[in-house]
């Protein structure tokens, strides 16, 4: 066997951009690289630091989670915000953000004593990565409600453990793992880890998740129009206090009367109000 020849100046500018970002170059990139007014290693550098590195890098990574914007049964519904969680694995890999610390965010991004914020938004990037954990396949109307449930559980763990152990982990959900470590004990534990979590909406972008980063998303102008909102209730019910006067006793109770009458005919009306015991 004889090796191949050498890639001409045009066919390696084209596996350099396909390579790395996905696309192939403009024609007056190619003319710039031929003609030698940039260099390889340039050229390499400029992909690298281009955000379409990251949107072609990161459909590996979303293969690995089984990513997808909709739950795939039936009536295929959507998924809440999933688009975030794309966007968040695109950024991390254009932000070189360290494996260690990219794993941690998706096991528990919630948890980080100091989660990653957005250099740009301030927002809470770590806890983003544990979306990757609530989007598997769901049946909308289960007939078996506890079947459903440890299939969903299963999921999850066979996730995990396929993504970050590089095992097959499901196997153990019914017997001890015949030639590697994992037993029906581990996959249980880690089952009830999984169990133990809840979904919810999570207001990253806000000063909720972490007190210590200011919230940038509110300018000025918003914010002052926001509090004159806030107080214009209390200012207009002053007001009305002020121009009316005082009430009598029996101009309070002719207007208890008409309330009475009012709920009475229309007992779903805005004066009803359910009793609680």
């Amino acid at each position: 066997m004889r090796p191949a020849a050498e890639a001409d100046s045009r066919t390696l500018i084209r596996r350099l951009y396909f390579d790395l970002i996905g696309l192939p170059p403009k024609p007056a990139e190619v003319e710039a690289f031929v003609a030698g007014k940039e260099s390889y290693e340039a050229v390499v550098d400029r992909l690298l630091a281009s955000p379409h590195f990251g949107e072609r890098w990161a459909r590996h990574w979303l293969d690995l989670v089984r990513f997808g914007e909709t739950r795939g049964h039936e009536f295929d519904m959507l998924i809440p915000s999933a688009y975030e969680y794309r966007d968040y694995v695109i950024r991390a890999l254009n932000d070189d953000v360290p494996y260690s610390q990219f794993v941690a965010e998706h096991i528990a991004g919630d948890l980080l004593a100091s989660p990653r914020v957005n250099p740009s938004t301030g927002a809470d990037e770590s806890i983003l990565g544990t979306g990757f954990w609530w989007l598997g396949e769901e049946v909308h109307a289960p007939v078996d409600i506890r079947q459903d449930e440890t299939d969903r559980v299963d999921n999850k763990v066979d996730v995990f453990s396929k993504t970050f152990l590089g095992l097959t982990l499901a196997c153990a959900r019914c017997h001890d793992h015949k030639f590697d470590a994992p037993s029906t004990k581990d996959y249980y534990a880690l089952s009830g880890f999984v169990l133990s979590m809840s979904y919810r909406q999570a207001a990253f972008e806000s000063d909720r998740p972490n007190p210590r980063r200011r919230r940038r998303s509110l300018g000025p102008t918003l914010q002052a129009s926001r509090r004159a909102y806030e107080q214009r209730p209390r200012r207009r019910s002053a007001d009305r206090r002020a121009a009316e006067g005082p009430q009598s006793p029996r101009a309070a109770r002719r207007h208890a009367g008409d309330l009475g009458r009012r709920v009475r005919s229309d007992p779903h009306g805005p004066g009803y109000e359910r009793s609680r015991p």
